[in-house]
């Protein structure tokens, strides 16, 4: 169940899409500051905008993890029984997101991404699947701490959907097969973001709408070595993000634990690298 939003200040615009605004705000009532995300309804294609804003706020309005963002409140503006509008009110991230974070070193790159499947242990956990991890939706914080955003596609044990949803530079084989997402979907998405980050390039190239569901299906034969696009990724990490993005969920990582485990590893290792070439 939804919750009012109250009064709040705002306190400047912190960006906008197609048919919503986010804006930095303080509430009256708590006194601490807020993103609020405003969305406009002018047509029938924008009411997935809403539906979405509802499903972020019903997931992440139950999380608390560090490198998740939560939720607190949503409402809906209506007309004459019509949606007009919605907001939801959201942990406010003093950070970019990733895809504008740009020459970080190759150790807090790993960090990042160490924290991004934290959170995502944490969220299998309780049964949910994110289903649209992207650089757009992890955010990089002044501190160099990862926040994961925008929970509008994520879905819960047991779903199902009958048209693909997800980002189509980093959709696993079954999203594009419209089969029921998972862990294991995360974990594509996940390597496919790392691809992205550690080589600049996506994991298929010239992959279009229309061919989509074909490409995504050669996936095996078609994405090249990371350290052939990269030659600082360490081998460890080339071999993980090339496992994560198998066309077969048997042949990635077990599950999110497996991925952070390897990921804390390769960070220890990368730490006393550069002990000793300090040294």
């Amino acid at each position: 169940m939804s919750e009012p939003i109250g009064q709040y200040k705002v306190l400047g615009e912190l960006g906008s899409g197609a048919s919503s605004r986010i804006f930095k705000v303080r509430l009256e009532s708590d006194g601490k500051e807020y993103a609020l995300k405003v969305i406009s309804v002018s047509s029938s294609e924008d009411r997935k905008f809403v539906a979405q804003a509802e499903r972020d706020y019903e997931v992440s309005s139950e999380l608390k993890h560090p490198s998740l963002v939560r939720s607190y409140a949503f409402e809906t503006n209506r007309r004459m029984f019509r949606t007009t509008g919605a907001k939801l009110l959201m942990d406010y991230v003093d950070g970019r997101p990733l895809t504008l974070v740009t020459k970080l070193p190759m150790i807090k790159l790993v960090k990042i991404f160490y924290e991004v499947s934290d959170g995502l242990v944490y969220l299998h956990r309780k049964g949910i699947y994110h289903a649209d991890i992207k650089p757009d939706n992890i955010m990089v914080t002044s501190e160099v701490k990862a926040k994961v955003i925008d929970f509008g596609l994520a879905w819960k044990s047991g779903e199902s959907k009958d048209r693909v949803q997800g980002t189509l530079e980093f959709l696993a084989p079954e999203q594009a097969q419209k089969k029921i997402v998972n862990a294991s979907t995360d974990i594509f998405n996940l390597g496919a973001t790392m691809y992205r980050v550690f080589t600049g390039k996506p994991i298929l190239s010239e992959i279009r709408r229309a061919d989509s569901k074909e490409k995504i299906l050669q996936v095996d034969t078609l994405v090249r070595p990371v350290r052939k696009e990269n030659h600082d990724v360490p081998k460890e990490l080339d071999l993980l993000i090339r496992k994560c993005v198998k066309r077969a969920a048997y042949n990635r990582p077990v599950n999110m634990k497996e991925v952070r485990n390897e990921l804390r590893k390769i960070g220890l290792k990368l730490s006393r690298a550069n002990r000793k070439s300090s040294t």
